[in-house]
């Protein structure tokens, strides 16, 4: 799946700006990634959630393109893809229920496009947008998850509902009155720039003078970058110079973001995960928006080379290779990553 994500923001990129070569460099940056490298790697359940978060934004991407140009009976299919991508994205773990707020914001936005198209029959399309909305985006939904339990009722056939209600409640409270405290938790306004890393694992067998960690670290290109994008991205909005590409990103991020903010336990860097997909997505809006396609594919390379450099330097941190002491500490560029 971590694999797959890259194909994925190619298309997703693509789909958003219309023009392939950005989103080969979508594809290209995320490939470069050190949080989807390190993540997928270990193999943690977020690279899961992450992956149909984004496959879920993709297909209402698909279908918001086709409701404007075709109009909503013509677009069942992304509807329904996008609904099935939902699920198993909620299914997977509970953070992708955040995407449903930016699903649904664009779901009605769209409708309400489309509404001032002034384009007969739209009574027919309201009916079916909202019996869509219904099926594929609650109950279908709703199904998958409930689906995911199977595994509990075949290892005892006297599983019910009812105790499937209770694992909601259980996993409810444990996180809503959770009290405890980690070395490497950090505050989601540090996850912009990817202040505290997570840190793994620690190679404790090596000869003198090697060290190896596994450290899940933000990749400074698509974040910091992407941020620059997306306030540049708010500013053209705000300023009356937006676009909808540019509002369904926004909207897309801020659904992963703004959740975590009322969030009162402790949490950690790789929450910010599916956040930072949509940085990329910004960087792919700024790119395409570059007036002179010359200047705009040497930007793209350039941060594309820059993210060479850097997964080069910090593979050691995100994969365990042991290497150099002084290597190892030099990577620990901010007092705050500690992980080596």
């Amino acid at each position: 799946f971590g694999v797959l994500l890259v194909p994925l923001a190619w298309c997703f990129a693509r789909r958003l700006t219309r023009k392939p070569w950005v989103g080969a460099a979508a594809g290209a940056l995320l490939a470069l990634d050190l949080m989807r490298f390190a993540q997928s790697r270990i193999a943690t359940i977020d690279v899961f959630a992450t992956f149909f978060i984004l496959l879920g934004a993709y297909c209402m991407l698909w279908y918001c393109q086709s409701v404007l140009q075709k109009g909503v009976l013509a677009s069942l299919w992304p509807m329904a893809l996008g609904g099935v991508a939902f699920g198993l994205g909620c299914a997977a773990k509970w953070t992708g229920i955040y995407a449903g707020m930016g699903l649904a914001a664009l779901y009605f936005g769209v409708l309400y496009a489309r509404w001032r198209q002034r384009q007969p029959g739209f009574g027919q399309e309201f009916a079916a947008a909202a019996a869509g909305g219904v099926l594929f985006y609650i109950a279908v939904p709703l199904c998958l998850y409930i689906l995911s339990y199977l595994p509990y009722w075949w290892r005892d056939p006297g599983f019910t509902l009812g105790d499937w209600w209770q694992c909601q409640l259980s996993m409810f409270q444990y996180h809503a009155g959770l009290q405890a405290t980690h070395p490497f938790e950090s505050r989601w306004y540090t996850w912009l720039l990817g202040l505290r890393p997570v840190w793994y694992y620690q190679n404790t067998h090596l000869a003198a003078g090697l060290k190896g960690s596994i450290a899940g670290l933000g990749g400074p290109v698509v974040w910091l970058v992407g941020l620059a994008c997306l306030l540049a991205l708010l500013w053209h909005q705000v300023s009356g110079r937006g676009s909808r590409a540019g509002a369904a990103v926004l909207i897309l991020y801020a659904a992963q973001l703004a959740p975590w903010m009322l969030v009162p336990r402790c949490t950690f860097l790789y929450h910010y995960f599916p956040s930072s997909l949509f940085c990329l997505a910004g960087i792919a809006l700024v790119l395409s928006h570059i007036r002179s396609a010359r200047t705009a594919k040497r930007v793209a390379l350039a941060l594309c080379g820059a993210s060479v450099v850097v997964f080069a330097l910090y593979y050691p941190a995100v994969s365990g290779l042991p290497i150099p002491a002084g290597w190892a500490d030099a990577l620990q560029a901010l007092p705050s990553f500690g992980f080596y």
